[in-house]
């Protein structure tokens, strides 16, 4: 993960790919939740899901997590940055 120390010095490294380990880290993130996430979810899922929608997707914490598992992400936001950030 790339700290925020290192991400000031050098803003091309804080650019990743879909498939990387990172957090933009503010006060809305998902992060911290994303265990109580994938617990509801796999007590109401029945294994045939191939899309996941995540309805307030902000930076994508939630669909990220969801897309390393094989799902389709529909990622929504009503803020320009979460479409910017999502559609990367």
């Amino acid at each position: 993960m790339i700290s925020a120390q290192f991400a000031l010095k050098h803003p091309r490294s804080a650019i990743y790919s879909a498939t990387a380990e990172a957090i933009m880290n503010y006060i809305g993130s998902k992060h911290s939740l994303l265990p109580f996430i994938e617990s509801i979810f796999s007590k109401i899922a029945d294994g045939n899901e191939a899309s996941f929608c995540d309805l307030f997707a902000g930076t994508g914490t939630v669909g990220r997590h969801f897309k390393r598992k094989g799902f389709r992400v529909i990622a929504n936001d009503i803020q320009y940055y979460a479409y910017v950030l999502n559609k990367a």
